[in-house]
Formats: C-alpha cells, structure tokens, sequence
C-alpha cells in the first residue's frame, strides 16, 4: 500500500512538473500583435544576394526599376488582418494561419507568401518563406 502511495505521489510530481514546464507554450504558437523583422541576407556568390521579397520595396511607385532594401520590417498580426509596414509605408492584407502546423500565409504585392515558424527564446521568431529565406521577428512590448 505504501509502495503504491509512493508511486501515485511521484507521478503525480512529474505531471505537474511537466505541465509546468509547457506552461505558455501554445499560445507562444499563435502570432499577434507587433513584431520587427530583420531581414536575413544570403550570400549567393561574390557580387550575389538576396532577401526575402518583402525585404525589398520600389522608392518610386513610377518607376518599376528603382528598388530599396528594407533592414527592418514591422508585421503587426490582427485577428483578421496583417499590417506591414517597410519605411513608414503601411500595407494592410489578410492572412491565414495553418492549425496544423502553425505556419501562415499571406499575399503582398499580388506575390503569395507562405512562412513556416520556428521558436526561438520567448520574444523572438524565425520565419522562413517557401523560397527557404528568413526573417527574425522580435515581438514589440
């Protein structure tokens, strides 16, 4: 009997320890709010690289040729819409989530974006789009 009691107490204590230790975990899953993204450049070769297509933006709206290289992006997740901001200019879209898996997707300049997540500490997040570029999202407080 003292045997069993023992054996209910310590997994009753490595239940709650594990409970514990996934507190806050799924909801760390959900994207919202404010986040900055810094763009991640990829060394290509030695006059190559490229960004994420949304680091990147024309500088005159009139001239298709003349693009500028955002260093950071603010993505701010509403329940219904997305909010991107590169250079102070403001774009709203709507965008979906992935339940599955947790990734979203979305489309901006009339280009589909797809972004799968992953973790990283407790205010950061990588994405990565379909075409394997990143982004670091760090949440705004």
């Amino acid at each position: 009997m003292k045997t069993k009691a023992t054996l209910i107490l310590i997994l009753g204590l490595i239940f709650s320890r594990a409970q514990g230790q996934n507190k806050g975990y799924i909801s760390d899953l959900y994207m919202s709010g404010k986040w900055t993204a810094t763009c991640a450049t990829e060394i290509i070769d030695r006059a190559g690289w490229r960004v994420c297509g949304l680091c990147v933006y024309p500088t005159n709206p009139n001239d298709s040729s003349s693009w500028q290289h955002a260093d950071i992006i603010e993505l701010n997740f509403l329940s219904d819409s997305l909010i991107i901001t590169q250079d102070g200019r403001m774009t709203t879209v709507s965008w979906t989530r992935n339940t599955d898996n947790h990734s979203f997707s979305f489309i901006f300049n009339n280009k589909p974006y797809h972004f799968r997540m992953f973790l990283y500490g407790k205010q950061k997040r990588i994405i990565e789009d379909s075409d394997g570029m990143l982004l670091v999202l760090e949440k705004v407080n």
